[in-house]
């Protein structure tokens, strides 16, 4: 055989062998990821698996999921809300929010800026680039609901596996907190394969992560300089909430004694939000129905246990 069409057949067998790996992945995928959809699809959060478009990280791609609920003629200075799609209120109407109880009750503006999918670095991110501060001009108080999901995305190479989002990374040389620069062709980031590996690079990655806290830490001693640094006098609350791995579970800790008084070190105000109530708002009850996100009604049994809570 010529040397041509040897090089051609070693080709085409890469290429057959390729197809078939990507394939395999896909099936994987696919059970993997079949529960999650059909309770995201039974909620209203429609999504199908699919081969999508890589978009690297902006935040203008979430700019209609904020809000602002204008408390009017009020003397207090307002709230800003962080985290992800729990902050967010995903699936809820707007008068269900958080934000909007927390606004109606504190008789202050609220400004609503999480990003479903993330987690405190995309808080970080914002503030970096100027976005935070003008959007929102002042707060006196920053609350950031935290949930277990968010150590992981850390070091998720996606915030959406199904719609192919890149994520905005950090990392830490030696004790630095450096920015990753988002990837400048992402487009294979599409491939079930490689969703597949960033998965598992993802769960070995973060694993010490949950006992040392140390990524998360120095995001979020940089968020608190960020914070201090744009709105004068300003208070920063972690709201701890439950999220749909504690449905089951007798588990109080979502962080360890030994995490929260280093938060506290570092000046945040750290409560947990099934302390602000006698109701179960860790049940099914209390969710919407994809088992996982809170409903209108966990958040009408917190949120006066929060406005007394930090005095708003």
């Amino acid at each position: 055989m010529k040397p041509f069409k040897i090089i051609l057949l070693n080709i085409l067998i890469l290429f057959a062998v390729a197809i078939l790996f990507e394939g395999l992945n896909y099936v994987v995928y696919y059970f993997k990821t079949k529960e999650t959809l059909e309770l995201k699809n039974s909620a209203g959060f429609l999504q199908k698996l699919r081969y999508t478009k890589a978009q690297k990280f902006s935040t203008k791609n979430f700019e209609k999921y904020f809000t602002t609920n204008v408390y009017k003629n009020s003397e207090k200075r307002p709230i800003l809300l962080l985290g992800c799609s729990y902050a967010q209120g995903i699936g809820l109407k707007n008068y269900e929010t958080f934000a909007y109880k927390l606004s109606q009750k504190s008789q202050r503006t609220t400004y609503q800026r999480a990003i479903s999918g993330g987690g405190i670095q995309l808080a970080l991110h914002q503030f970096e680039v100027g976005e935070m501060k003008s959007a929102v001009p002042d707060a006196e108080y920053i609350i950031y609901v935290y949930i277990d999901y968010h150590i992981s995305r850390l070091y998720s190479y996606q915030l959406d596996y199904i719609e192919t989002e890149v994520n905005q990374r950090y990392k830490l040389s030696g004790k630095h907190l450096i920015k990753i620069n988002q990837p400048i062709f992402p487009y294979y980031y599409s491939l079930f394969s490689v969703k597949n590996i960033q998965e598992l690079i993802e769960t070995v990655s973060s694993s010490k992560e949950y006992a040392d806290f140390e990524l998360f830490n120095a995001v979020m001693k940089e968020l608190m300089s960020q914070a201090k640094k744009n709105y004068k006098d300003v208070k920063f609350a972690i709201l701890l909430y439950p999220s749909a791995n504690y449905i089951h579970s007798d588990n109080r800790d979502i962080l360890p004694n030994y995490e929260i008084d280093k938060l506290k070190q570092m000046g945040f105000i750290v409560f947990d939000a099934e302390d602000m109530t006698e109701l179960p708002i860790r049940s099914e009850k209390y969710r919407l129905n994809d088992k996982d996100h809170p409903n209108g009604k966990a958040w009408s049994a917190i949120v006066d246990g929060v406005v007394e809570h930090l005095h708003l």
